[in-house]
């Protein structure tokens, strides 16, 4: 699937991932290739994007996620210092 991370003075990530691991309000979520299609606000946590050869992590102080056709747009305000 694909995934663009984006905040607002840059892209974060953009490229293919196996999953998204991320927080909201009814606790972790998990985002795989053909998820039903979702818009959630993201909780401050961690936020993990695995690819076929790394782990990526980033703590977020909240943000957007929607998922559709196997597109995963995540919009991070900001990004804890």
């Amino acid at each position: 699937m694909e995934v663009n991370i984006l905040a607002l003075d840059k892209i974060l990530f953009q490229g293919e991932a196996d999953s998204v691991l991320a927080e909201n309000y009814l606790g972790r979520m998990g985002i795989f290739k053909n998820h039903t299609p979702l818009i959630s606000v993201l909780e401050k946590g961690k936020l993990r994007v695995r690819t076929e050869k790394k782990e990526l992590g980033f703590d977020i102080k909240g943000g957007i996620i929607r998922v559709q056709n196997n597109i995963v747009d995540i919009l991070l305000p900001f990004l804890e210092e």
